[in-house]
């Protein structure tokens, strides 16, 4: 699941596994993205032709639950997998819902 909230210059957007891999929720970090945003989104990833707002789905594959993502923000790809998400080269691991988490200002 994709959600996104409006922002000082941008968007942010975390990714969420309802269901991750010890049964409870896990979210990513909150990144910080250069799309404009009136109101918060939210979107189930579970095909290629979600609607993702100033963003678009390059590539997906659900053949394992709860399948991978490739999503670009302008320049930035982000690669969601069931064992964590991938922006710039650079390896971010899911945490708990409810436990402190990182914020990325991908705008820079």
């Amino acid at each position: 699941m994709l959600v996104m909230t409006p922002a000082n210059h941008g968007a942010m957007l975390q990714f969420v596994q309802p269901e991750g891999s010890g049964g409870d929720a896990e979210v990513s970090p909150l990144f910080l993205v250069d799309v404009e945003l009136d109101a918060p989104a939210v979107r189930v990833l579970n095909s290629g032709s979600v609607e993702v707002p100033g963003g678009e789905v390059e590539f997906h594959d659900m053949t394992i639950t709860p399948g991978a993502f490739h999503l670009r923000f302008g320049d930035d790809l982000y690669r969601v997998m069931e064992s964590r998400v991938e922006v710039g080269g650079v390896s971010y691991e899911w945490a708990r819902q409810g436990t402190d988490v990182d914020i990325v200002d991908s705008t820079q």
